[in-house]
């Protein structure tokens, strides 16, 4: 905690809301995922409480979060406004909700919280220097005085949480923290070597590729080097979803489509079942090679470099496809839970900061 304010991680990314809050009282990892799903409106009937938990307000706006549903239209996270939109903030505050509950924090105690949150390094970075304007805009948007809340938390009369403070930082930047700084805030292994030479950090989000030079220990990036590319998990489920569609299918349902990415490649259920893993491989080797192109031409074979640390959900996905291409690169490896490389690298450098007193 900083001055009795809950600190927390959050990459709140164009696929997921990441959470992450260090250790619990057992040394265990607290960490969550809110999948980066959002409906304008309220869209399920149902039982109350199961209907009313998937429910945020934003000030006048109401939101169904977390949840897919196939009939309707998706609030799209990959544009320019995403990270200063309410649909943005409701989803921040169910992963906040969401971690009470894992906690166990109860009404008694203030929830009361210092969080920081993340932009890709494209919207970081302006030309050459940060782009103050949006980091003061999306770091002020979740301090205002609109009101948020989840509705059965509203209905069950609980005290509403509240965010204190808060700094906005560079997603693959902060992965670069968290490969040299360790969960207790001492250097990690090889530290010094990572923190007097150059490291480059790849991080395969929901939207973009982001690749990021660090320099001076992490304080400042290459620009030449530096840069984000519209590479994503979601334009390889786009891609998967095209492919089905050539193939006759003639509506994607988006959950059969999540349960074939995480199970065995089977997709739809009964007589409609069908392996889709051909598919998979197709599109997964199609952003491969788009993702090869994009970090030669940013880093050439990095083996000037002392680490390329590869991070995000993507990385997860494609970790096979990863290894196999880099097997021979000997300043190569993959984060450890690399979904959770930025929330962690986040955290890490918010507790230091808060500490520091800047926020």
């Amino acid at each position: 905690m900083s001055n009795n304010l809950i600190v927390l991680g959050i990459d709140d990314g164009h696929s997921g809301i990441k959470l992450y809050a260090g250790l619990d009282q057992n040394g265990n990892e607290v960490k969550l995922t809110v999948p980066s799903i959002a409906y304008s409106g309220r869209m399920l009937n149902g039982d109350p409480d199961d209907v009313d938990l998937q429910i945020m307000k934003v000030g006048s706006n109401t939101f169904t979060v977390g949840r897919k549903i196939n009939s309707k239209i998706v609030l799209d996270t990959r544009t320019d406004e995403y990270p200063i939109s309410d649909h943005n903030k409701a989803l921040i505050h169910q992963a906040i909700r969401f971690y009470c509950d894992h906690a166990g924090i109860n009404d008694l105690q203030k929830k009361h919280f210092a969080i920081a949150t993340s932009l890709p390094v494209s919207r970081y970075y302006a030309g050459d220097y940060k782009n103050t304007e949006l980091i003061k805009l999306k770091t002020d948007f979740l301090l205002n005085d609109t009101e948020c809340f989840n509705v059965l938390d509203q209905r069950n009369h609980r005290s509403p949480n509240v965010i204190k403070k808060h700094i906005v930082l560079c997603e693959a930047q902060a992965a670069y923290f968290n490969e040299i700084i360790d969960v207790h805030g001492l250097p990690a292994e090889n530290s010094q070597l990572f923190i007097n030479t150059e490291c480059a950090v790849i991080d395969i989000g929901g939207k973009t590729t982001d690749i990021v030079v660090t320099l001076e220990g992490g304080n400042m990036v290459d620009a030449g080097r530096s840069k984000s590319e519209n590479l994503g998990i979601l334009s390889i489920k786009d891609r998967i979803s095209d492919l089905l569609k050539e193939n006759g299918c003639q509506k994607v349902n988006a959950n059969w489509l999540e349960f074939a990415l995480d199970g065995n490649g089977t997709y739809g259920i009964g007589s409609q079942a069908k392996d889709i893993t051909n598919l998979i491989n197709s599109a997964k080797q199609e952003f491969m090679l788009n993702l090869v192109n994009f970090i030669g031409k940013q880093i050439g074979s990095g083996d000037d470099l002392a680490l390329i640390v590869f991070c995000g959900g993507g990385t997860a996905f494609l970790e096979n496809e990863i290894n196999n291409h880099y097997s021979s690169y000997g300043n190569v490896r993959i984060a450890k839970d690399p979904e959770y490389a930025n929330a962690k690298g986040i955290w890490k450098m918010a507790n230091y900061l808060f500490k520091l007193g800047k926020s």
